[in-house]
């Protein structure tokens, strides 16, 4: 995708410390999870609460969201494992059906400036 091939660090990094350390931080963060109060000490009302995991939920739902939706209506004939080993692989331009990849080309070009006395 970059036009090179990553060095074996990277890859671990991606691949597997990633994935644990956020995964330890979700679940850290549910097990020492506080209600959050005014300065007074008192607890926010907990629609408040619901309201703002709703928030804060809105713009990643849509990946879980995707990933059901693509293992219950693509391939039905494939086996569930068989679907969902496939979503975790980008699919070829072949597959998709759409036009080959588009590779663009940086060309250095010298601009003349034009002055143009629009003001009379």
């Amino acid at each position: 995708m970059i036009g090179y091939e990553l060095c074996a660090c990277w890859i671990i990094v991606w691949k597997f410390i990633t994935p644990f350390f956020t995964a330890l931080l979700f679940f850290f963060c549910i097990c020492k999870y506080q209600r959050l109060k005014y300065p007074s000490g008192e607890n926010f009302p907990i629609w408040a609460e619901i309201f703002g995991f709703f928030l804060s939920s809105c713009s990643i739902i849509v990946i879980p969201g995707y990933a059901i939706y693509y293992l219950f209506s693509t391939n039905l004939r494939s086996s569930i494992s068989e679907r969902f080993r496939r979503g975790f692989h980008p699919s070829s331009d072949s597959e998709t059906g759409l036009p080959p990849s588009i590779t663009f080309e940086q060309h250095d070009v010298d601009l003349e400036y034009i002055d143009c006395d629009c003001a009379k």
